[in-house]
């Protein structure tokens, strides 16, 4: 598919590219290719593979949506050094403090102005710093909680903002997003 070995074609549909879960395209190594993403249509062979959707279902809006999140979200997370697969046993204070440090996460994703996150912003870092003082174990340093406290959020951030169990309008009010107004076009 790709004589430079960067990307392969999905199997075993044979529709698109081959990529990670985030969107990553795969090469010929069966690695990720570092910076090179699929976003729609090239991923509607993993869409089926993945979500069992085909046709217009592997790139329809809310589709794409979902692709453009998981993709943006894995590329801040490598310039934050970040890792989404980290997983940690948590207390029930620390699940209830990263829940609460995700929905400050979307609330701040979801400001449309810079006064907007400005003001959501103090609240989400308050809530990260929370959770890593709650996971950090006696003894070790208290960076390298707040790494697994900011990967942790971003791991749940992305499956909560991408759940497609539910209709965008239901995934709003789970969210708590349903007081921000969207125009609509005449």
């Amino acid at each position: 598919m790709d004589v430079s070995g960067l990307a392969t074609i999905q199997t075993p549909t044979h529709r698109g590219v081959a990529v990670t879960e985030l969107g990553e395209l795969i090469n010929q190594q069966g690695d990720a290719t570092l910076g090179l993403f699929a976003v729609g249509i090239p991923r509607e062979g993993d869409e089926i593979s993945r979500n069992g959707r085909q046709g217009a279902f592997a790139y329809n809006v809310a589709t794409i949506k979902n692709h453009s999140i998981s993709v943006a979200l894995k590329i801040v997370s490598e310039m934050n050094r970040l890792d989404l697969s980290v997983t940690q046993v948590l207390s029930t204070e620390s699940k209830i403090l990263l829940k609460q440090a995700a929905n400050m996460r979307i609330n701040w994703l979801s400001q449309r102005t810079r006064a907007g996150k400005r003001v959501v912003l103090p609240a989400m870092l308050e809530n990260i710093e929370l959770l890593a003082l709650s996971i950090k174990e006696d003894g070790s340093i208290l960076e390298h909680a707040r790494t697994v406290a900011a990967s942790l959020t971003e791991a749940l951030t992305l499956k909560m903002m991408t759940d497609i169990s539910v209709t965008p309008k239901q995934l709003r009010e789970k969210l708590g997003l349903t007081s921000i107004k969207i125009k609509r076009r005449a």
